[in-house]
C-alpha cells in the first residue's frame, strides 16, 4: 500500500589491510573490518482469499534492524627451509564482535477487493512482537603449515574457536547466554604440472571441515543455533553449508 509501504536500507564500513616484512623469513599482518547495516521497514504483505474470490486478507509488518560489526585479523607468517622441504609456516587471531539490535512486529490490515482496489487506507502501525539486543563475540587461533617438495605441496592446519552471545529481551525483560567452542582442521595434497593443472587430495574427509562459524540466532522455537560446519562434498564443489533460517 502506498500510504503505508517505506523501506530503508543503509550500509557503511571501513577497511584497512596492513602488512609488514621484516626479513626474508617473517612477516606480520592486520587486517580491520567495520560494518554497520540500518534497516527501517514498514510493508504489507498478502493473506488468505475469502471464499468470494475477489476479498483478500492482508496483514502489516514492521523491522527495526541495526547491526554493527568488527573483525580483526592478525597474523604472524614465517618461511623456514628444512632441507629440501621449504615452509610457509602461518600463526593467526582472528577477534569478532557483532551488535545487533532487533525489533519486528506484526498486526491486522485492511482487506482490499483483487478486482477492484482501494488503496490509501488508514493502517494502523503493528505493535512490536520481538525486542532483542544481542552481542556476540568470537575469538579463534589458527596455525597452518604449508610444506613444498619439489611439485609436492602438503598443506595442514588447526584451528580453535570459542564464541559466546548474550542476547537480552527487551519485552520479557530475561537475559539468554550461549557458549561454544569447536577445534577444526583441515589437510590436503597438491601436484603441480608444467602445463598449470593441479590436482587436489583431502587426506582425511571427517577432519576436512569448514571453519567453524558461529550464527547466535534465535529460530522461531526460541531455540539458540549452534555453530555451522560444512562437508567434505561442499568444500570439494565450492559450496558454503546453508545455516538453519532465521525466522522470528
Amino acid at each position: 500500500d502506498p500510504n503505508f509501504n517505506t523501506s530503508t536500507i543503509t550500509n557503511s564500513g571501513i577497511t584497512y589491510l596492513f602488512e609488514h616484512r621484516f626479513n626474508e623469513m617473517f612477516t606480520v599482518r592486520q587486517n580491520y573490518r567495520r560494518l554497520e547495516i540500518s534497516v527501517d521497514a514498514d510493508n504489507i504483505f498478502s493473506g488468505v482469499l475469502a471464499p468470494n474470490l475477489r476479498t483478500l486478507s492482508r496483514f502489516a509488518f514492521l523491522n527495526r534492524d541495526v547491526v554493527k560489526g568488527d573483525t580483526l585479523d592478525n597474523q604472524l607468517q614465517a618461511k623456514i627451509n628444512t632441507w629440501a622441504v621449504q615452509h610457509t609456516v602461518l600463526w593467526g587471531l582472528d577477534l569478532q564482535r557483532l551488535i545487533e539490535d532487533h525489533q519486528t512486529g506484526n498486526g491486522a490490515a485492511p482487506t482490499i477487493d483483487i478486482f477492484n482496489p482501494y488503496y490509501f487506507q488508514k493502517i494502523t502501525p503493528p505493535r512490536v512482537t520481538a525486542d532483542t539486543y544481542q552481542i556476540q563475540r568470537q575469538t579463534g587461533f589458527y596455525v597452518q603449515d604449508q610444506m613444498k617438495l619439489d611439485r609436492w605441496v602438503l598443506l595442514v592446519g588447526a584451528r580453535k574457536d570459542k564464541a559466546t552471545s548474550d542476547t537480552f529481551n527487551r519485552i520479557n525483560n530475561t537475559t539468554t547466554v550461549q557458549y561454544d567452542e569447536a577445534v577444526t582442521r583441515r589437510a590436503g595434497l597438491l601436484y603441480l604440472f608444467d602445463v598449470g593443472i593441479d590436482t587436489r587430495t583431502p587426506i582425511d574427509d571427517r577432519d576436512y571441515q569448514v571453519p567453524f562459524r558461529f550464527t547466535g540466532k534465535l529460530n522461531k522455537l526460541t531455540v539458540e543455533q549452534g555453530p555451522i560446519r560444512g562437508t567434505i562434498a561442499q568444500i570439494l564443489e565450492g559450496r558454503e553449508p546453508v545455516p538453519i533460517p532465521y525466522t522470528t
